[in-house]
């Protein structure tokens, strides 16, 4: 890990105002989408292979381990028992830091 003491003066300089974080969450909705779209092509693999003999198991394990860690990763609502952060919820977090005086984080 870098030392941040030479960066910390520009780091205390660098507070993002409201259509800086706008910026961020426009990119975070972006990235959200695309993980959608490549999760419901996952998904469709899934429903492919589960039926299968010869590759059910590759995907229950699909489903237990790239399904499983996308779903959490990209929206809170989903059927998996996790505290994870979504995007979602980075997205909300920043929606509050909007109009917050410099330097004030809940």
């Amino acid at each position: 890990m870098k030392n941040l003491k030479p960066y910390q003066s520009r780091l205390n300089e660098g507070i993002l105002d409201d259509s800086r974080i706008d910026d961020c969450i426009e990119m975070l909705q972006e990235a959200q989408l695309s993980l959608d779209d490549a999760l419901n092509q996952i998904k469709g693999v899934y429903s492919m292979l589960r039926s299968s003999e010869n590759c059910s198991q590759v995907a229950e394990r699909m489903r237990s381990y790239i399904i499983g860690h996308l779903e959490p990763l990209i929206s809170s609502d989903h059927e998996w028992m996790t505290r994870s952060l979504s995007i979602e919820g980075v997205i909300e977090e920043l929606e509050e830091c909007k109009g917050m005086p410099d330097g004030e984080e809940e």
